[in-house]
């Protein structure tokens, strides 16, 4: 059931989770008229790359913080819906860093298709009918005062806002994108979440959806599936180790890493890194902003 969200600049956050949102509710209780009968929660596997990973991840994390705060049902078409989690999610190179703050987008430029120059945000746009953000905002998907939400950048939860999370399994190359899923891996592990990590040496973002018949890509895919299937029956395993496959190696070798040990990066050097991005956009939207005012003064007078 593939979601067609809204989409940023137009839309920006929460819309897209807002989206997800109903979307799943949609599942668990039909609204009259549905072409579907209601589909259980643990029939129900959250899955994204990339930007979708993102989407997957906070939607998981809406559905967390409401039953903090004691909601385990919503209202929708004049129904009480129980909220229940899903039987797990499957992220492939999630985005968990909207701010891009970690070393390795730079470190694994040579092997990423993504360019590391995408935080540098020197020539923040104006609005126009393509960009219709009034005031206008430097970042394409929310505002820079956002950037460290846990809904926006998941890499901005602690480990005690992921307790209860149903299985997740990730996967990753050596791309862009590699320490902030390590880092949320490793929050994930250790707030007894079910993790399961699979690391591909020397691989791009999204590899599976390009390279489709490499041994990795392949691996993966099976990988992937097994979990979903293990998932719906509740037999995924939990694990303290995840793996790395070698490259260039047939048959597939794979090395050991601890999930409480997937990244260089502390816990303290990301939130600090997040954070610092944070007001650094935060200053170009504001200068964007008192000049985009200032014209708007001219243009009245």
């Amino acid at each position: 059931f593939s979601v067609r969200y809204r989409l940023a600049p137009q839309n920006p956050f929460p819309a897209a989770i807002l989206d997800g949102f109903v979307a799943y509710l949609s599942l668990l209780s039909p609204p009259a008229g549905a072409f579907h009968e209601a589909v259980s929660p643990m029939d129900i596997v959250f899955a994204g790359d990339s930007a979708g990973g993102n989407l997957a991840l906070v939607l998981l994390q809406t559905i967390l913080t409401l039953h903090r705060v004691g909601m385990t049902t919503v209202s929708f078409h004049g129904k009480d819906v129980p909220l229940d989690l899903p039987a797990g999610l499957s992220l492939v190179s999630p985005w968990f860093d909207i701010a891009l703050t970690l070393p390795s987008i730079h470190r694994n430029a040579n092997f990423d298709y993504l360019s590391p120059s995408a935080q540098t945000r020197s020539s923040p746009l104006p609005p126009d009918d393509v960009w219709p953000t009034k005031p206008p905002r430097v970042e394409i998907y929310t505002q820079a005062s956002t950037l460290a939400h846990p809904l926006v950048s998941p890499l901005a939860a602690g480990s005690g806002l992921w307790r209860g999370a149903p299985p997740i399994y990730l996967c990753l190359g050596n791309e862009g994108f590699e320490d902030e899923i390590a880092v949320v891996a490793r929050r994930l592990h250790s707030a007894g979440v079910t993790v399961i990590f699979d690391g591909y040496e020397g691989m791009p973002h999204c590899f599976p959806m390009i390279f489709k018949d490499s041994i990795a890509s392949k691996h993966c895919f099976t990988s992937w599936s097994n979990f979903c299937m293990e998932a719906i029956e509740g037999k995924v395993v939990k694990r303290e180790t995840g793996t790395w496959m070698k490259a260039f190696i047939n048959p597939p070798a794979f090395d050991k890493v601890e999930l409480s040990q997937t990244s260089a990066v502390t816990d303290v050097d990301a939130d600090q890194a997040l954070l610092e991005a944070r007001d650094k956009v935060m200053k170009l939207e504001n200068d964007l902003q008192k000049t985009w005012e200032e014209q708007q003064a001219k243009s009245r007078l």
